[in-house]
């Protein structure tokens, strides 16, 4: 199995929402190699089956009680990204 060097990196901002106590993890995933947004990637929320995909320009979306998470972005033919302590 080839082994693929792409890497994914994703800028994440947390943004506080008022209504019912929640919270956001919203970001946008690019390629680190050229810059441009990826469609389409997976993003999780580690232990958990809650995610997003991310839309045409590489955003996502992922509504959360607030708290400390680690998100894995995952896409075919790219490495695997997590990104830890994100609160």
């Amino acid at each position: 199995m080839a082994k693929f060097k792409n890497v994914l990196a994703i800028a994440l901002a947390l943004i506080s929402v008022n209504a019912f106590a929640q919270s956001s993890i919203r970001g946008t995933v690019i390629e680190d190699a050229t810059g441009q947004p990826l469609i389409g990637v997976s993003v999780v929320i580690d232990g958990t089956t809650t995610g997003a995909s991310a839309d045409l320009d590489g955003k996502f979306t992922i509504k959360v009680q607030p708290g400390t998470y680690s998100l894995t972005a995952s896409f075919i033919s790219f490495a695997k990204l997590t990104i830890s302590d994100v609160v």
